[in-house]
């Protein structure tokens, strides 16, 4: 999330990779390597317009970032290219399906796996588990009916046992909040929001309104916003489309690349 322009550049080129060839990714020489990118670097290689084909690639030499990668939750969904032992299980990662009920057991799964590794406890962390609900029911209402079928989420916890915080993250590979029907529909309304950098920070803000004007419609993203305020959640960093908004650092701009779909990460 510090290198936003240079993570979905390096996505898209993927992406746009794997239509046509199998790819062979090289991590040995890489210095910097978060879940976030992780979870975004699976979704892409999942991306459901991407059929039969291979990646292959390297472990980071960095052991440090070779540990995230191992126990981020990745090799519960890709193969192994050799031999090695099973994740180290500071992170789960899942594919979300079309069912709200999934949606409710894995938000259940994902905020008690990060308390479970923070205090021992079993309990759910009620706010994670709130914004992971509203995150991942934000999608259904901005999809396009002819997209439910073949759309896939992913979302993942991970533990940082250094720095005692557990990441999450949300993946959207749709067309993107800012490029959906219905956000469209809302915002023609403010012509005065001229790029998406601005318009991402209007919508958390809340001052972007649902068109039917009813007061629990709209806030998926307006209650991330406030749950970080309310220092609930830290470090709240929303990526859709082409813009980008950091809460803490409050810098809202706009993306030299865009990315198709939202991606949420925040911390505990």
């Amino acid at each position: 999330m510090d290198n936003p322009d240079g993570t979905i550049e390096f996505l898209n080129k993927v992406k746009r990779t794997l239509r046509d060839h199998h790819l062979r990714v090289g991590f040995s020489g890489i210095r910097e390597l978060g879940p976030e990118a992780i979870a975004a670097f699976l979704a892409t290689l999942r991306h459901p317009t991407i059929e039969n084909r291979d990646t292959v690639g390297d472990y980071p030499a960095d052991s440090k970032l070779r540990e995230v990668l191992e126990g981020s939750g990745f090799f519960d969904h890709v193969q192994r290219a050799s031999a090695g032992g099973p994740s180290l299980g500071a992170g789960k990662m899942y594919r979300i399906e079309q069912s709200k009920m999934v949606i409710a057991r894995v938000a259940m799964e994902l905020s008690s796996f990060a308390m479970s590794q923070m205090s021992n406890g079993s309990n759910k962390h009620g706010p994670s588990y709130s914004l992971l609900m509203e995150t991942m029911a934000n999608t259904f209402d901005h999809a396009s009916p002819n997209s439910l079928g073949r759309q896939e989420w992913w979302t993942s916890v991970y533990y940082d046992h250094a720095l005692s915080k557990a990441c999450f993250t949300f993946v959207d590979h749709g067309v993107g909040i800012l490029r959906s029907r219905t956000f469209l529909q809302r915002v023609k309304h403010f012509p005065m929001f001229k790029h998406d950098g601005e318009k991402l920070q209007r919508l958390l803000l809340g001052e972007i309104p649902s068109r039917t004007k009813e007061k629990h419609r709209g806030r998926g993203l307006p209650s991330a916003y406030e749950a970080w305020k309310n220092g609930r959640v830290k470090n709240l960093v929303i990526i859709a489309n082409n813009g980008y908004a950091n809460a803490k650092k409050q810098e809202f701009r706009e993306l030299s690349v865009a990315f198709d779909g939202t991606i949420v990460y925040w911390e505990i």
